[in-house]
């Protein structure tokens, strides 16, 4: 599956929530899932902190080879190479987190979740969307 980076966090949130919730007493609500469910939620989470972990890796990497250690934008003690190298470095960090990375995500169901028992909240569902196999499908 190839998702964006910037689709990451919003995804290990709706998986995050999958955990469950807390009713208006305070009491704890956990989701019921199947353990071959919660084992694929827990995959799924595992495989978005490893590719986080490698983009990080990869965003330090830039930060030394642009030389841009420290650096921030508008420091009136920047020099003009510095801030060229400043603006390159935040539109190559700009442009690797709009790619798609491919990222062996399992994919759910609209029957794994068990929206019968389940009561996900729909800013849940919407978060977790492009991990839903039938998210899209009308239901009859």
């Amino acid at each position: 599956m190839k998702l964006m980076s910037r689709q990451w966090e919003q995804i290990m949130g709706g998986l995050a929530e999958l955990d469950g919730y807390r009713d208006e007493d305070n009491h704890r609500v956990v989701f019921k899932f199947s353990p071959v469910m919660r084992l694929r939620i827990a995959r799924a989470m595992a495989r978005i902190e490893n590719a986080h972990s490698e983009m990080e890796k990869a965003r330090i990497k830039l930060v030394k080879d642009y030389g841009v250690e420290g650096l921030r934008p508008g420091d009136p003690k920047l020099t003009e190479e510095q801030s060229k190298n400043l603006r390159d470095y935040l539109v190559a960090v700009n442009e690797a987190k709009s790619e798609d990375v491919e990222i062996g995500m399992p994919e759910f169901s609209i029957k794994d979740l068990d929206l019968d028992k389940n009561q996900i909240p729909n800013t849940t569902l919407a978060k977790i969307a492009p991990l839903i196999a039938d998210f899209e499908k009308e239901e009859e």
